[in-house]
């Protein structure tokens, strides 16, 4: 799976690269499950990583608008490439 990090978090939104779709699998602990649905994030979304910084990931949801995950996070919400 050349789109995510070989690193023990290779599976978190946290490490996927700008350009790279994935499906979310599951979002961890209850806060960031309540911030992932105020986004329309779910489990089995698909989601395209637009840019990663030290503050975050943004991503575009498949109706094409736009949302910033902060990287605290996006550590938590699992991931696998397509």
């Amino acid at each position: 799976m050349s789109t995510l990090s070989q690193w023990p978090w290779r599976r978190s939104l946290a490490v996927v690269r700008a350009g790279h779709a994935v499906q979310v699998e599951s979002v961890l602990l209850g806060t960031v499950r309540n911030y992932c649905h105020s986004l329309g994030i779910r489990d089995g979304e698909v989601l395209e990583c637009l840019t990663q910084d030290h503050s975050g990931v943004e991503i575009q949801m498949p109706d094409g608008s736009r949302s910033r995950v902060p990287r605290e996070y996006a550590w938590f919400i699992s991931v696998q490439g397509l």
